[in-house]
């Protein structure tokens, strides 16, 4: 059965996926974190905390990238399939309203090294979008881009 890990910064975030808990058998693992049978797949679903410290340790360890801190422990039934990460993003355009649902098809960086863009699954993003229009929920296709800090201000969001 496939294994796909959901990370979310919070519960509220990662509500759209834990409602399928209350429809099947779920089961409480590590600290923030609950596994769901679903539609022939495995769902990890990992409370990560806000902010991009928190994101990575969760990240780490669930992916058993993270030394032997205490906190994460061994990856939740070896590695995932795939990885979904889900939440509000911070709107950088007038485009994109208050509780639109996009996905991503690549995402970029802002770090100082200019890596080429991360390409998503094409597969898995089709999939998530089809089943999502199935339902009669609109998703839009977008770009990402990653930060390692929020931007705030206008001007940053700009930049």
């Amino acid at each position: 059965m496939p294994l796909v890990y959901v990370f979310a910064a919070s519960k509220m975030e990662a509500q759209p996926v834990l409602v399928l808990a209350t429809l099947n058998n779920a089961s409480g693992q590590a600290s923030g974190t609950t596994e769901i049978d679903y539609g022939g797949h495995r769902f990890a679903v990992i409370i990560t905390g806000m902010g991009t410290r928190n994101a990575e340790a969760k990240a780490d360890a669930a992916l058993g990238l993270a030394g032997s801190s205490g906190d994460g422990g061994p990856p939740l039934g070896g590695k995932p399939d795939a990885v979904l990460v889900i939440g509000l993003c911070g709107g950088l355009t007038q485009s994109l309203r208050e509780q639109q649902i996009v996905a991503y098809t690549e995402c970029l960086s802002t770090g100082p090294n200019k890596a080429p863009p991360l390409q998503c699954s094409p597969s898995l993003t089709d999939g998530i979008v089809k089943r999502l229009q199935q339902q009669g929920i609109t998703v839009d296709r977008v770009i990402g881009i990653t930060s390692r800090r929020i931007a705030t201000t206008k001007a940053e969001r700009l930049a």
